[in-house]
């Protein structure tokens, strides 16, 4: 296994329970380079960190806490692949996409956007792959471009649940990157000493997203993969076919997406690296966010 991830400079572009319901409310190619009539290169603070291939164990241990017996897999990703440091922020994502649509937009800027539905999501990861001159990966429905997998594609895209959980776990084995849950995780919102540090749930969010990168990242540079907000991943939802897989993709049976990570308004069991959750391509909740990934040139 991988146990280490770097920062990479052709990365960079610049320099279910739930608490309640309702919210109260790389060095690129210029823009010029893509099209004569292209318009100015949107300032962009988009920062990816490079993931080395690896292999590792996908789903709770069998005595972790807050686990429902979800099975476990060993994983081989075979393709070392970039992923966004912090979730897409509002401000990145009304630069590119010319609008907002965050519930909490008087948390500024530099807060995860949300209310993102999974298309909306790959339409951002298509405008930047426009924007560098790459390949983009899906059709404005959603449909897969060209190759028979994700991994092929060289644009941007929603990282696989298989690389989303590898990455979140950055090495690791327990509920979290920092260690277990402690005491009653069912449910509450009681204060975890290997929670608070690392995320934005509902014992310290206040009933609100929070600015990215405020907490402590994980080993490999990557920060709130717990908490925050929820993750839209590129696969559906189901379960693997085998106790070992290697690069896998789940299948788009139906409207459903895999959503990870848990949220500001989640209490302690959806905190977990391993949980998983879904939601339907269209939905567009206020704790539904993303971060983007590219498989390594």
């Amino acid at each position: 296994m991988s146990d280490a991830a770097e920062v990479s400079d052709t990365a960079e572009v610049s320099d279910t329970a739930e608490v309640s319901d309702a919210a109260e409310v790389s060095d690129t190619a210029d823009a010029a380079d893509l099209t004569d009539t292209a318009p100015p290169r949107p300032d962009l603070a988009l920062e990816f960190v490079r993931i080395e291939a690896g292999t590792f164990e996908f789903g709770p241990s069998r005595d972790e806490l807050g686990s429902s017996g979800e099975p476990q897999n060993t994983v081989t990703l075979t393709r070392a692949f970039l992923l966004q440091t912090t979730e897409v922020t509002q401000g990145d994502f009304a630069t590119l996409m010319g609008y907002n649509p965050s519930a909490f937009s008087l948390c500024g800027v530099s807060c995860p956007v949300e209310r993102i539905g999974w298309l909306e999501a790959i339409r951002f990861a298509n405008a930047l792959s426009r924007l560098e001159g790459l390949p983009e990966c899906y059709e404005s429905s959603g449909v897969l471009i060209g190759g028979t997998t994700v991994y092929e594609c060289e644009g941007y895209r929603l990282p696989t649940e298989a690389e989303w959980e590898y990455a979140a776990r950055a090495g690791t084995t327990t509920a979290t990157y920092l260690g277990d849950l402690e005491g009653d995780v069912f449910n509450t919102c009681n204060p975890q000493p290997n929670l608070d540090p690392i995320a934005w749930w509902c014992a310290n969010a206040e009933r609100r997203t929070h600015e990215v990168a405020s907490k402590l990242p994980n080993a490999w540079g990557l920060y709130d993969m717990l908490g925050n907000v929820r993750e839209w991943v590129h696969d559906g939802y189901g379960f693997y076919a085998g106790s070992v897989v290697t690069d896998p993709v789940l299948p788009w049976t139906d409207a459903r997406r895999g959503v990870r990570g848990g949220s500001w308004n989640m209490t302690t069991t959806y905190l977990r690296a391993a949980n998983r959750g879904d939601g339907l391509s269209y939905d567009n909740f206020f704790d539904y966010g993303f971060r983007l990934a590219r498989t390594a040139p």
